[in-house]
């Protein structure tokens, strides 16, 4: 479901959002091309995923002692804690960074088992919406590839503050990337392993990253937390069920999370992609 709420409210850009059964996929080729040229805020595919493999394979990951992770209070709330991110993103080591995401990469297709494919399926499906363009993994110059995304858990109380993405690249591991990118813009793959029922959902508010740096010139990530206000804009929540799948403009709309019910906890795995640049291709990392 998506809820939206518009009465009396601010608006800097339009929120559109497709939505389409995995078996209707087709209708929505066009659909990342309509992301990226700001025609839609996103994309929602119904039952991309068998929803019982995805939460099998998320307990055997959040379990595995290889994988790195990071936990961090959710502006005062519960943890929030982040497998698979490779080391602090603050960390200039990007050898070291990006030996950690190739295991984490491992680790994510061992839980998953041989048997479901959860890369291949993810890449088929930002084909899918993208003209039958071809999907990668983005190289780096190191010779080590990152990771293929990470596993958000947030517990009882836990939310994700309002935010653009493209505000991560003042973290050094997003500037080296950035050359490789169409733009430096990103669209985000969002899809949930387990679901906190009456929260812990998406929310998208009408104001753009254009208006934000209008609005607070040199602004970054602190100032966004601290001085936007969402009750003045117009808002949408995006309910996905395990299984569903949102592909969004991450970069230019601000979004967050809901807080988490007590007595739930919300598992979702997240990944940045990009066109190449000449849009030839799609490629996708944590």
């Amino acid at each position: 479901m998506v809820a939206f709420s518009s009465m009396g409210l601010r608006s800097t850009r339009e929120l559109r959002f497709l939505e389409v059964a995995a078996e209707r996929i087709g209708e929505a080729s066009r659909a990342y091309d309509d992301i990226v040229a700001g025609r839609l805020t996103g994309v929602i595919v119904r039952a991309a995923f068998d929803a019982a493999a995805l939460a099998a394979g998320a307990e055997r990951l959040i379990t595995d002692t290889r994988i790195p992770s990071l936990t961090f209070e959710s502006s005062g709330a519960a943890m929030i804690q982040i497998f698979g991110c490779p080391t602090q993103l603050a960390n200039g080591d990007l050898g070291e960074h990006y030996r950690k995401a190739e295991l984490c990469s491992t680790a994510i297709r061992e839980a998953f088992g041989p048997d479901y494919d959860l890369e291949g399926r993810l890449r088929a499906v930002l084909s899918a919406v993208a003209s039958q363009r071809p999907t990668r993994r983005l190289p780096h110059r190191s010779g080590y590839s990152p990771a293929i995304g990470a596993v958000n858990l947030h517990t009882a109380g836990g939310w994700t503050p309002h935010h653009f993405d493209t505000l991560f690249f003042e973290i050094p591991h997003f500037r080296s990337l950035r050359p490789h990118l169409d733009s430096g813009l990103l669209v985000n793959a969002n899809f949930p392993l387990e679901r906190a029922l009456g929260g812990g959902d998406l929310e998208f508010f009408a104001y753009d990253w254009a208006a934000f740096q209008n609005d607070f010139p040199g602004a970054g990530r602190d100032e966004l937390t601290a001085r936007f206000v969402p009750g003045e804009f117009e808002c949408r929540r995006v309910e996905l069920d395990v299984g569903d799948i949102l592909i969004f403009d991450a970069g230019r709309t601000v979004h967050s999370v809901t807080a988490v019910p007590p007595g739930k906890r919300r598992m979702n795995f997240g990944l940045h992609t990009s066109f190449e640049p000449g849009r030839e291709s799609i490629v996708y990392f944590t």
